[in-house]
């Protein structure tokens, strides 16, 4: 699923583009995109989501 405009997609990445990140390692998105703290100044953000369940 995504929500870019048909045609539009967010990936891959080009150029170094503001990007946040939760639950990733901040040192290999940082060679790829210039990382922001707050998902509100970035392009896009990408998720790490866990599987709470056991």
């Amino acid at each position: 699923m995504s929500c870019a405009p048909a045609g539009k997609s967010p990936l891959p990445l080009i150029g170094r583009r503001p990007l946040y990140v939760r639950n990733l390692d901040a040192v290999l998105a940082s060679a790829h995109a210039h990382l922001r703290d707050d998902p509100r100044r970035a392009g896009l953000a990408v998720m790490r989501l866990n599987n709470l369940r056991s």
